[in-house]
């Protein structure tokens, strides 16, 4: 290598350093090293595509070498939180890891939560048994009926 491809070389590599760390740049991000993505403003009515979903959260696989305050050490491996700017780098980028976070989110919701195990107080059982009884609350005759309906 001859001292002006060496020139052209260094350029190269200062002018990307550069580009990286101006303002207004893109963030570039390895996407296999970013986990944990939350997503929100997920509507049902956007199936499949859930183009107004957004992240709000992700972290990123960070050499050991280079911690800050905000890395986090999970399962032998660490990691920091994504910046504003390269959560909207992401929702940019890769809409489609965004849309499958979205579709994913939505399957595991009933799953998860278990809302309905969590909304019935098995303590409470036989408080509207008859319906006018009067432990058998307005919400817990309203949920009761509901219930009875099946709807």
């Amino acid at each position: 290598m001859n001292k002006n491809e060496l020139k052209q070389l260094i350029r190269e590599a200062i002018s990307e350093i550069v580009d990286e760390n101006s303002e207004g740049g893109s963030p570039r991000l390895d996407i296999n090293k970013i986990h944990d993505i939350e997503v929100d403003n997920v509507n049902r009515r956007d199936y499949p595509d859930f183009v107004d979903a957004y992240p709000i959260s992700a972290v990123i696989e960070v050499d050991p070498l280079n911690l800050t305050n905000d890395s986090i050490e999970k399962d032998g491996k660490w990691y920091r939180p994504l910046t504003d700017d390269e959560l909207e780098w992401l929702g940019n980028e890769h809409p489609d890891v965004i849309q499958q976070v979205a579709m994913d989110s939505l399957h595991e919701g009933g799953k998860k939560k278990k809302w309905i195990q969590k909304a019935v107080d098995p303590k409470h059982k036989g408080y509207c048994t008859p319906m006018t009884k009067s432990t058998c609350t307005p919400a817990r005759k309203a949920l009761a009926l509901r219930f009875k309906k099946g709807i």
